[in-house]
């Protein structure tokens, strides 16, 4: 079975931008985000008997942990933007083939013709309008699920690929990729 497509860098880019809230690193930068706010406070707090300023201090925080989000979104889908500027040139978002066989599966674009094995895939991962074929943190593949003809086409392709890899699709946002 085989599958043509195309990336769209655009939209590869805002489904990263709108899926970093669900990573780890997202959380681990809020949850330390939090912790020096409260510091911040606490110091404020402790050095000074205004309480203008205290208040001033507990809006300033409180408007910058609701404003994360949002500023971690729109920073990130403006690196993704810039960063795939520079893919173009690697074959990412030309016109790609990827083929299961009964030993290995394949991918073609216009770079290469890599063969991989089954044994190498750690992770299947079904999330929004994309399947990720993780092999690493740092190799991955994507595949936009409309490129699938019908939704028996891509029932078929996830099927045949948890048979070969023996492993279950997860219907998730893969966690700890490097995007960049």
């Amino acid at each position: 079975m085989t599958i043509g497509f195309k990336l769209d860098k655009e939209n590869l880019s805002d489904f990263y931008a709108r899926n970093i809230i669900e990573t780890m690193t997202f959380k681990v930068g809020r949850g330390l985000l939090v912790l020096f706010v409260l510091s911040i406070i606490f110091l404020v707090w402790r050095i000074t008997d205004d309480k203008g300023l205290r208040i001033e201090a507990i809006f300033a925080s409180l408007t910058t942990v609701i404003l994360f989000k949002i500023i971690t979104r729109k920073s990130f889908g403006y690196i993704f933007n810039k960063k795939y500027d520079d893919f173009k040139k690697s074959g990412m978002f030309d016109m790609m083939e990827i083929g299961i066989l009964e030993e290995y599966f394949y991918i073609i674009n216009s770079i290469e013709k890599r063969k991989i094995s089954y044994e190498s895939i750690s992770s299947i991962n079904i999330s929004e309008n994309y399947m990720f074929i993780i092999l690493s943190r740092k190799q991955y593949f994507i595949i936009p699920l409309d490129s699938f003809k019908t939704s028996e086409d891509k029932k078929a392709f996830r099927e045949l690929l948890e048979e070969k890899t023996r492993i279950k699709a997860k219907y998730e946002y893969p966690d700890g990729l490097k995007y960049i």
